[in-house]
């Protein structure tokens, strides 16, 4: 080193380390910690070798394992959190698929609670859960989950705001769920809206446009509602409420074999929906097809009962 060049001080931890390897019984903590590791390892005889120079050493070899021996056992214990809590993420995604919304949602906040720096990612799996619980619900536009407020659903737009084609993706399913929750809150234009905009986002997802169906059917706009079901099985012919909502509302405007092809559709789809057996009965009995419609009936009657008079179904939705 040049005279006049400035010493460089030695960070304050290697003072700190060196007091402490002075101390007789840190290093006896520190050879038994290698003991134990050494023995767990079946290799006594190694041990025996290194035993005595461990016990007086006071090397960089020893520093470091002084050093880090806490900070390892710690790392260890946050990965064995972190795989705890991706197992929960990962039942919250199944129990998305499986449509379960309410215990997804439940699944993903104790992920949340788990994850010591409160994931945002987790986070907007979680509302993601709690706001698809609109589509749990067989009653379209008659009443919101408990605890679902319209916050839930701006924070997870805004959650995910600003993304690729796939958060665009995602942002239009939750405005469509969002769409619904305003229908049952009666605010219909800002409902309509909605599900305007999660077509804009999404043109290919048809649950918005059969959604936005139902609204504008019950709004008295049948032609616009039948152009939007249509658009909707356009898109995915396999839809069953699809099939099941424009056969209603056919039926409604005295189209009843219009509505029969597709309400017998809506039952090659879900051969247990006792909507469309109970509507398709009934248009075959008013069509004097008794003996068909006690057919359906016969069907109708050995599903659980639910009765209630035909009306819009939800839409098929996807939890992506």
């Amino acid at each position: 080193m040049e005279p006049n060049e400035p010493s460089v001080p030695e960070p304050p931890v290697h003072d700190t380390l060196r007091e402490l390897l002075q101390d007789h019984d840190v290093r006896e903590q520190l050879v038994g910690i290698l003991a134990g590791e050494i023995e767990a390892r079946r290799e006594p005889s190694r041990w025996r070798r290194l035993q005595p120079w461990l016990a007086g050493a006071a090397s960089a070899f020893v520093t470091v394992l002084a050093f880090f021996l806490p900070s390892l056992q710690d790392q260890w214990d946050r990965w064995q959190s972190r795989q705890v809590i991706q197992r929960y993420v990962e039942l919250g995604r199944d129990f998305m698929h499986e449509g379960r919304f309410k215990i997804a949602e439940e699944t993903f906040a104790k992920a949340f609670e788990l994850s010591e720096s409160r994931r945002l990612d987790i986070e907007e799996e979680r509302l993601a859960a709690k706001v698809a619980r609109v589509n749990e619900d067989p009653a379209w536009g008659e009443t919101n989950p408990e605890g679902l407020e319209e916050s839930d659903f701006l924070y997870l737009l805004h959650l995910q705001d600003g993304g690729g084609p796939e958060q665009r993706r995602e942002q239009a399913l939750t405005l469509n769920s969002y769409g619904v929750f305003l229908t049952s809150e009666k605010r219909f234009a800002e409902a309509e809206s909605t599900f305007h905009r999660s077509i804009l986002l999404d043109s290919t997802n048809a649950s918005a446009r059969v959604r936005l169906g139902n609204l504008l059917s019950d709004q008295g706009r049948q032609p616009e509602a039948e152009a939007a079901y249509h658009l909707a099985l356009r898109l995915d012919p396999g839809s069953l409420s699809g099939h099941y909502n424009l056969g209603l509302l056919l039926e409604q405007a005295g189209r009843p074999a219009e509505a029969e092809t597709l309400l017998r559709r809506a039952v090659e789809l879900s051969p247990g929906d006792a909507d469309a057996l109970r509507l398709l009965a009934e248009i075959l009995e008013r069509n004097g097809r008794t003996a068909e419609a006690a057919a359906m009936r016969e069907r109708l009657a050995k599903l659980p009962p639910r009765p209630a008079p035909p009306k819009a179904k939800p839409a098929d939705e996807s939890s992506g």
